[in-house]
């Protein structure tokens, strides 16, 4: 009897994409533990983007009265983290075929060699 898998699809930005190959019924798991830990990366993120934003923007007007600096140095903390972000929605695989045979899977999506297992890569 020929093994069963389910196929994921990991997007990547400008290159194509990797499939990755789980045992059969594992897929739906997979992505929720990836989406889990993508919403704790996210949360800690934001979170220390605030406080950075907040400390260098106070440091700036308050101790160097340099407001300008710390709105710019503000601003760039804010999107060097929101490009974290973005990177961080690319780590959640999509279940791209769930239940067939690997050698099917491995003919339609191609072979990276490597199998997901427990949420890491």
């Amino acid at each position: 009897m020929a093994e069963l898998v389910d196929v994921l699809r990991f997007s990547r930005a400008g290159g194509p994409d990797r499939y990755v190959a789980v045992p059969a019924g594992e897929g739906e798991r997979v992505v929720a533990a990836r989406e889990r830990q993508r919403r704790r990366r996210v949360r800690v993120l934001r979170a220390l983007k605030w406080f950075v934003v907040l400390v260098s923007a106070g440091y700036a007007a308050v101790v160097a009265e340099q407001v300008v600096l710390g709105l710019l140095g503000a601003g760039l903390v804010h999107v060097l983290v929101g490009v974290d972000i973005l990177r961080a929605e690319r780590e959640v695989p999509d279940v791209v075929a769930a239940g067939v045979r690997r050698g099917a899977a491995r003919e339609r999506y191609g072979d990276d060699g490597e199998d997901e297992r427990d949420g890491a890569e």
